[in-house]
């Protein structure tokens, strides 16, 4: 081998020699960065498990209620008819006018009241007339039978028609009255419906014949019917809560006025009647409403969701949360309300429970 293939044997070694070092430095400095840029990086602390959804037991003051639909009328309502026969000249009010005493309504004809009056008048002083003539003549004729001119027989004969006198004096007086009294205006609250109009003619001969309905709303008598077992929970004079739908907040008050001591046969319940006092004139009659009846009263008692409990085979069982493990609690149930059921043992107040 010559001297030139020696050499260049040793720099082909060297040169790979060389190549391998500068492979290993980079991969070196490679690992030195990377152990680096570890250690310097901050660390990640895994994030905590979300809470689940919870409910707090807490003493609850609650009262049961129990609704029923009821129906709000009026408590005074009336109809007036047409004393009279005749033509109507005028109607002065419309629906859902408000009227006072003295006020003219419907005007009638006056004609035919005027004639009754007048006859009426008429007849009354021909009973008088008739009655001054008999007490005339029964004065008349007690001097006489004193002084023995006349007999017992005419003496009574003057009585009788002193009597009978006095008796068509009094009903003539009646009758001049009942005339008078078909001019008398009376008071009415709200008109609630009117049957006549100008023009029409009213007949008395098929009995009265409504003109107008009057109705007082300012007092609502509220009719509902309630259940043999919740019928002791109605007392007298005791307030009962109701809602309408046509009122989009706020719920009325009414008082007790009538609770029925028999049941009814149609619907086997009670009837319960209360009044609403209406005098703002937030409702009106017809209105059908819903009254919650008082059942039972709570005090300081836990209440929880129905859907925290859990059913098993063995009980009726919930979670507690206790962080970073749970427990298992078996609860004894008793009344439940809405979605709410009472728990009488088991958990306390406090506790945290999971919602299922």
């Amino acid at each position: 081998m010559t001297p030139l293939d020696i050499n260049y044997k040793r720099r082909a070694v060297g040169c790979s020699l060389l190549v391998i070092l500068l492979v290993f430095s980079v991969a070196f400095g490679i690992a030195v960065v990377t152990y680096v840029r570890q250690k310097l990086a901050p660390v990640e602390v895994a994030p905590a498990p979300p809470v689940p959804p919870l409910f707090i037991v807490a003493p609850t003051n609650l009262v049961r209620l129990r609704a029923y639909p009821a129906e709000l009328r009026a408590d005074k309502t009336a109809v007036l008819s047409a004393a009279v026969d005749g033509d109507i000249l005028a109607v002065y009010i419309e629906i859902g006018d408000c009227v006072t005493q003295g006020q003219v309504l419907v005007e009638i004809d006056p004609r035919y009241k005027r004639i009754a009056v007048d006859e009426a008048r008429a007849v009354l002083l021909q009973a008088q007339i008739a009655s001054t003539n008999a007490a005339t003549d029964l004065s008349n004729n007690q001097r006489l039978f004193a002084s023995n001119v006349i007999g017992d027989e005419a003496l009574r004969k003057s009585r009788v028609a002193y009597h009978v006198t006095k008796a068509l004096l009094e009903q003539a007086h009646a009758a001049l009255a009942r005339a008078l009294e078909q001019l008398i205006d009376c008071t009415i609250p709200k008109i609630s419906a009117r049957a006549v109009e100008r023009g029409n003619r009213v007949n008395t001969m098929g009995g009265a014949q409504a003109l107008v309905s009057v109705v007082d709303d300012r007092r609502l008598r509220l009719t509902f019917y309630v259940e043999d077992r919740d019928i002791l929970c109605v007392r007298e004079d005791a307030p009962v809560l109701f809602t309408v739908d046509s009122l989009a907040n706020g719920t009325c008050t009414a008082r007790v006025a009538v609770v029925g001591t028999d049941i009814e046969p149609e619907t086997r319940m009670y009837r319960v009647e209360a009044f609403y006092d209406n005098t703002a004139g937030r409702l009106k009659p017809g209105m059908i409403a819903r009254v919650q009846i008082p059942i039972r009263t709570y005090t300081a008692a836990l209440f929880i969701p129905l859907y925290a409990v859990r059913p098993l085979d063995n009980g009726d069982f919930v979670t507690v949360y206790l962080p970073p493990s749970n427990r298992l609690a078996r609860v004894t149930l008793a009344d439940e309300v809405d979605d709410l059921v009472l728990v009488t043992d088991g958990i306390a107040a406090g506790d945290a429970l999971i919602l299922q």
